[in-house]
């Protein structure tokens, strides 16, 4: 019988060598800097931090960026909603492929919640 070791990284994919796992999610890491970066320099993400703090808990709604880039083009993916710290909620969706399309990224909205 023979044992195969593989090292798996944080997104599941598997390699041979833990040097090539650490240096995979470390590149999978610096994409995800610098796609949160992107988000909050956008329009959308300054006039989101205009109105709320990064550290302000809530439910968050994230709808990723339309694929058609023209005048009322239309809506992107429903992404879900999220609970916790804004600045979380960023950053977990600026690091999903469908958050981005063509620009600056989707939106991101606080969902007020009625309790009856």
């Amino acid at each position: 019988m023979q044992v195969e070791t593989k090292f798996i990284a944080k997104d599941g994919k598997k390699f041979d060598t833990q040097p090539e796992a650490e240096a995979y999610e470390a590149e999978l890491d610096r994409k995800a800097d610098e796609r949160y970066t992107k988000y909050l320099t956008s329009s959308a993400g300054k006039r989101l931090l205009q109105d709320h703090s990064s550290t302000e808990e809530g439910y968050w709604h994230a709808i990723g960026e339309s694929d058609d880039p023209g005048i009322g083009g239309g809506r992107g993916p429903d992404l879900g909603i999220y609970k916790g710290r804004l600045v979380d909620v960023i950053r977990k969706v600026t690091a999903m492929n469908a958050f981005w399309s063509w620009g600056g990224g989707g939106y991101i909205t606080k969902v007020n919640v009625t309790e009856l």
